[in-house]
């Protein structure tokens, strides 16, 4: 059996949906941690759409 990292039992814990809360309300203590990493996934993600919208226009034309 593998070993659990203390992240994988922390997790466990957690409850269902636990990814969408995370996702819309900063954990207590960690509020400026978590505005610079959503700020770094927005961005990420906005690259990626652009990348995408590029490849789109290089095949049509």
């Amino acid at each position: 059996m593998a070993d659990k990292s203390p992240l994988t039992e922390l997790t466990a814990q957690l409850p269902p949906d636990w990814k969408r809360t995370a996702l819309f309300h900063a954990p207590e203590g960690f509020e400026r941690e978590w505005r610079a990493w959503l700020g770094a996934a927005v961005h990420e993600e906005d690259l990626s759409l652009l990348r995408w919208w590029g490849q789109r226009a290089d095949r049509a034309a």
